[in-house]
C-alpha cells in the first residue's frame, strides 16, 4: 500500500514538474531571447564605436607620419641649398616626391571623408551613446588639424623646392 501511494506521488509530484516547465518555458525563452538579444545590440555598438574610433587613430597618425616625412624632406633640400648641391637629377627626384605625396594628399582628404560618413551614418542610426559620440567629434578635429599640417608642410616643401630650382637659373 505505502508503495502504492508513494508511486501515485511520484507520478503526480513528475506531472506537475513537467506541467510547470510547459508553462514557464515560453516566458523564460522569450526573456532569455531578450535578454540576449539587448546584449548582442550593446556588443555590435561597441565593436562599431571601436571599429570607427581605430581608423580614426590610424589616420591621424598616418598624417602625423605624413608631415614628419615632409620635414625631413623640407630640411634636406633646404641643406642642398645652404650646401650649394645644385644637382637637377636631386630636383627632379624631390619634385616626384613632391608630386606623389601631393596626391597622397588628396586621396587623405577622401579618405577622412568616408569616415565622416561611417560616423554620420552611425549617428544617424542612434548607434553610439552620447560620450562616444563626443570621444569621436574630437578624434575628428585631431585629424582636421593634421591633415591642415599636412597641407601646409605640402606648401612650404614646395616653396623650398621653387627655391632650389631657382638656384640652377
Amino acid at each position: 500500500m505505502k508503495r502504492t501511494v508513494l508511486a501515485v506521488l511520484s507520478w503526480f509530484c513528475i506531472i506537475a514538474s513537467m506541467h510547470a516547465q510547459q508553462e514557464s518555458t515560453p516566458d523564460s525563452t522569450s526573456i532569455k531571447m531578450q535578454e540576449l538579444i539587448e546584449k548582442v545590440n550593446v556588443l555590435e555598438n561597441r565593436l562599431s564605436y571601436l571599429e570607427l574610433s581605430h581608423e580614426i587613430k590610424i589616420f591621424y597618425t598616418e598624417r602625423l607620419l605624413d608631415k614628419q616625412e615632409l620635414e625631413r624632406n623640407i630640411d634636406r633640400v633646404i641643406s642642398f641649398i645652404y650646401r650649394e648641391n645644385h644637382d637637377i637629377d636631386l630636383y627632379e627626384s624631390y619634385k616626384e616626391d613632391f608630386e606623389m605625396k601631393t596626391s597622397l594628399f588628396q586621396w587623405s582628404n577622401i579618405n577622412l571623408n568616408a569616415l565622416r560618413f561611417r560616423f554620420d551614418t552611425a549617428i544617424e542610426s542612434g548607434n553610439f551613446r552620447e560620450s562616444q559620440l563626443g570621444v569621436l567629434k574630437s578624434s575628428f578635429k585631431g585629424c582636421d588639424t593634421a591633415l591642415a599640417a599636412v597641407d601646409e608642410a605640402l606648401k612650404r616643401y614646395k616653396n623650398v623646392l621653387d627655391l632650389y630650382r631657382d638656384k640652377f637659373k
